[in-house]
């Protein structure tokens, strides 16, 4: 799990060539969940892969509950476990997105909800 502690910042960009798994723990308090930006922590948050070689594949929960999220997918961004936890989300180009999070025992969310 990656922990984006107060006045953090997270950016995450994958070039040609490239493939990079993340996956969240499967165990224990945070089991399912991959980041994890303090609740306080505003700060927009960005996840991309560019260019058409290489691979991101994640596979967990993205929690940035009070940040801005871009996902700037071209060509082979994956998430088997896309529950997204943001104040709003930008997705652009080709995203495959999922939420059946069997490699986690199901969802790590527990109450489903939708707010405006």
């Amino acid at each position: 799990m990656f922990y984006i502690a107060p006045g953090g910042s997270f950016d995450l960009g994958v070039s040609n060539f490239v493939t990079l798994t993340l996956s969240a723990p499967t165990t224990g308090t945070y089991r399912g969940i991959l980041f994890y930006q303090d609740r306080s922590n505003s700060t927009a948050a960005s996840l991309s892969k560019n260019g058409n070689a290489g691979a991101l594949t994640l596979s967990g929960a993205m929690y940035f509950p009070a940040a801005d999220l871009t996902m700037k997918n071209n060509n082979g961004v994956t998430n088997d476990c896309a529950i997204i936890v943001v104040k709003t989300v930008s997705l652009n180009n080709n995203t495959d997105l999922s939420n059946t999070c069997s490699g986690f025992g199901g969802s790590p969310i527990l109450t489903i909800s939708m707010a405006e």
